[in-house]
């Protein structure tokens, strides 16, 4: 779920930044913070990691369009994104 909350705030982010708030980044850090922590204490899903972003993706860039009230088609198709780059160090 929380790798589902930030992919969706970081697409929002990124196809509608004029609406960009502080709350979007607040929640961003919120949800790094807890996934490297999940992922610390539970060290052997790292790697499943690529199966676990695709499939937060696919239903991140759906709540995304929902909640933008944009196409989901102006959404990438796979995420452009690494795990790294979503969850951070």
């Amino acid at each position: 779920r929380g790798l589902r909350v930030l992919l969706v705030h970081l697409l929002k982010a990124r196809y509608q930044p004029l609406k960009h708030t502080r709350s979007w980044d607040l929640t961003v850090l919120e949800h790094r913070q807890r996934l490297q922590e999940f992922f610390e204490e539970s060290p052997s899903l790292l790697a499943e990691r690529d199966r676990l972003m695709e499939k937060a993706y696919r239903v991140a860039r759906l709540r995304a369009a929902n909640e933008t009230g944009l196409e989901v088609s102006e959404f990438p198709e796979s995420c452009e994104w690494s795990f790294e780059e979503v969850v951070g160090d």
